[in-house]
This record gives structure tokens, sequence and C-alpha cells, in this order.
């Protein structure tokens, strides 16, 4: 059982044949103003694809400008982050891509106690 536990772990680092030793996740911002969330083994390859509009969301929205990114040891640990990330609001995004975490954390408060904190501000470039 110890055996097969290890050689999920390896595999989980393995990606199209070549061993991975990180992944990202990013945020684009698209022409239309729009962020798009994703996450890969190899970010420069998947800038490029987005940006030679090989991928469905973003090839009617060029051109887009990668605005944040994050390395993860794990495939799984990057696709809960995405996952994690897709599910926020644009303005709990915005505040994670400018970096304002005093911002996030009260965007991540529920409802009723951002409601009392909370001035909302719309300056999006």
């Amino acid at each position: 059982m110890h055996l097969t536990i290890k050689i999920l772990s390896f595999r989980s680092h393995i990606f199209k044949g070549h061993a991975v030793k990180q992944f990202f996740v990013y945020i684009l911002k698209c022409r239309c103003g729009k962020f798009y969330t994703g996450f890969t083994c190899n970010l420069e390859r998947r800038l490029s694809e987005h940006n030679q509009g090989l991928c469905e969301y973003t090839k009617e929205r060029l051109p887009i400008t990668l605005v944040f990114h994050q390395t993860f040891p794990s495939m799984h640990e990057a696709f809960c982050a995405e996952q994690k990330i897709k599910g926020w609001s644009r303005d709990k995004k915005k505040a994670l891509i400018d970096k304002n975490f005093d911002l996030l954390c009260i965007l991540s408060k529920p409802v009723k106690a951002k409601n009392n904190f909370l001035i909302k501000t719309r300056s999006f470039d």
C-alpha cells in the first residue's frame, strides 16, 4: 500500500511526459477588461498559446496581459488555488492582483461583516 501512494504522488509531478517541479496559477486581463484564471506547468508556453488564439475563452478577447501569477510545488495545489480564485468576485481578484491584502481580507469576510467595514471603490484600469 505504501508503494502505491508513492507512485501516485510521483505521477502527480509528471505532466505530458516530463518531470515538473513547479506549477503556476495565473490571471490574465483581457482586452474587454475581464479576468481569466488558469493553471499550468509552463507559464511562458501557456501565455504564448493564449496570445496565438489557441485558447477558447481568450481568443476572442485578445490582447491579453498577465496581471498575476503564483508558483506552487504540486499540480494539486495549483489546481485547487485556480478553482478557489475562479469562484471569487472581480473585486477580490483585483485586490489579489494589486497585492492589497487588507482589502482581500475584508472581501473574504461574510457579507454582513463586509458591509460594516467596506467602502467600495471601483477604479479599475
